[in-house]
């Protein structure tokens, strides 16, 4: 039930009294300009109808039953209609159902949150009977009759404020859990005096603390790992002398024994008017899967810090959009780029780019990042003071758990190396090796008769390649040049 469902409609008021004047009288007082006609009233009460009378006003809706079982089955009616009573008024005396006592049992029954306006004339009970069959003593008034009318507008708009009030905290309170249960946080209060500890349900339910484990400041500690409580106790302790909140991350219980989660512990004290702390606030907050991430995010980054070729992790944008931005370089991009990594941050792979920088490279850089495919392609990169080197260019896209590219791993390996070796052959011995790249399985003389030369002057040819590019055979020369050959050469 919540008023927030019905906060345009009128405040719903109900009376139960066996004299139909008495809700003519609440209307009067509560909404004169629109008294209902007296003869409906009359109608009403000659044939006991359990139909509501209301008034069309425009604060409040007074309904009326003429029996304390009439008013419960409104009251449940009004439940289930999402409209429910905030105040109900309530005869002492009923002689034709139950009494005023009984009814506001029943009713309560029906609507714990229900307020109460009992209304006497002379009591069958006295002040301390009433207070002790009616249980709940926050939640009913006591009017006397003959009632003044400035009383019950004033008593009504009390009830009422009262009621949206604990309504509004009750909608805080459930906002605040909801919250802590995003955030995977619970919190306690430490009563240092009495070395008690209050838990709250989240921190319960967080950490599946049975509910009745004990409260003492004693049992608390035992929910933290035996290598944790020594830390929490000293930050306690400290900050009862500086005065000073602290966090800390350790291990808590989560619940069977042994079983420990990473936890935020953080909190402060609360200090009497002397300076002097009394009471402790405290919260746990469950940083597990925080705590896992950070470190396997330490060790991946260990990884690539120390990988032997340029890692480069840029996000998604698009060219058109001004990306892709570059978000994390290693320390092998500094060292062989000369940009530092404050610089590269923020800035797209142009930085890198220069004049020689082959445009089907770029090109055919373009098109995976449209297409979000993996894209390998050789291509000339330029350093801090504008030097040339080549690069075997591997771009692959990460996605994220929507299947959706959000970043992309460049690894950039450099084969400026090579690149000079296969300078150093002759325009004839680099026809043979661009043949030989074109299909492992070739023949020699299939090589021969496409260059216009022997078997003979070929295999001389060859055995020059060997010895210049290091390699053992045509196995490994292919194999040399589908990494190292230019893709313009290739083609």
């Amino acid at each position: 039930m919540e008023i927030s469902k019905f906060n345009n409609k009128p405040k719903r008021i109900l009376v139960i009294d066996d004299n139909p004047a008495i809700y003519e009288d609440f209307c009067k007082v509560l909404c004169p300009s629109n008294t209902p006609a007296k003869e409906l009233i009359e109608l009403a009460s000659s044939i006991f109808s359990e139909e509501s009378k209301t008034t069309d006003l425009n604060e409040y809706q007074i309904d009326f039953a003429l029996r304390g079982q009439d008013g419960v089955e409104k009251v449940r009616s009004a439940i289930l209609e999402g409209w429910p009573y905030i105040v109900t008024f309530v005869d002492m005396r009923m002689p034709n159902g139950w009494s005023g006592l009984e009814t506001i049992k029943n009713l309560w029954l029906t609507d714990p949150r229900l307020q109460i306006v009992l209304c006497t004339a002379y009591s069958d009970y006295s002040w301390e009977e009433i207070r002790a069959r009616l249980t709940r003593r926050d939640r009913f008034l006591i009017l006397k009759k003959p009632f003044d009318n400035i009383e019950v507008q004033q008593m009504v708009e009390t009830l009422i404020n009262r009621q949206e009030i604990e309504q509004s905290l009750i909608e805080n309170k459930n906002l605040l859990q909801t919250a802590q249960n995003i955030a995977r946080v619970g919190h306690y209060t430490l009563n240092y005096q009495h070395q008690e500890v209050s838990r709250s349900e989240g921190l319960d339910a967080l950490f599946q603390i049975p509910a009745d484990y004990g409260h003492s400041y004693s049992d608390f500690c035992k929910l933290f790992s035996p290598e944790s409580v020594g830390q929490f106790k000293q930050c306690i302790l400290g900050a009862s002398k500086n005065k000073k909140s602290f966090e800390l991350i350790c291990q808590f219980r989560k619940g069977e024994l042994g079983n420990y989660v990473w936890i935020l512990a953080a909190g402060h004290w609360e200090l009497d008017a002397s300076n002097t702390p009394t009471k402790f606030i405290g919260t746990i907050q469950d940083i597990t899967q925080t705590h896992d991430l950070k470190n396997q995010l330490r060790l991946l980054e260990a990884c690539i810090s120390q990988a032997d070729d340029v890692v480069i992790i840029t996000d998604a944008r698009l060219k058109t959009a001004g990306g892709p931005r570059i978000v994390y370089v290693n320390d092998i991009f500094q060292q062989r780029t000369g940009y530092s990594k404050e610089f590269a941050i923020g800035k797209t792979l142009d930085i890198l780019h220069g004049p020689n920088t082959q445009n089907f490279a770029l090109e055919k850089i373009n098109k995976g990042l449209l297409s979000k495919k993996p894209v390998r392609v050789e291509m000339v990169n330029y350093d801090v003071n504008k030097l040339e080197f080549w690069v075997d260019l591997n771009m692959s896209p990460i996605q994220d758990k929507d299947d959706e590219v959000s970043h992309w791993l460049c690894m950039h390996r450099d084969i400026s190396n090579q690149k000079t070796t296969l300078d150093a052959l002759t325009d004839k011995e680099f026809s043979v090796v661009k043949a030989v790249a074109s299909n492992s399985e070739i023949t020699l003389k299939h090589i021969a008769d496409k260059l216009h030369i022997s078997e003979h002057t070929l295999r001389n040819h060859l055995a020059s390649i060997y010895e210049k590019l290091g390699v053992r055979g045509r196995l490994e020369l292919y194999i040399f040049c589908s990494k190292f050959m230019d893709e313009s050469d290739k083609s």
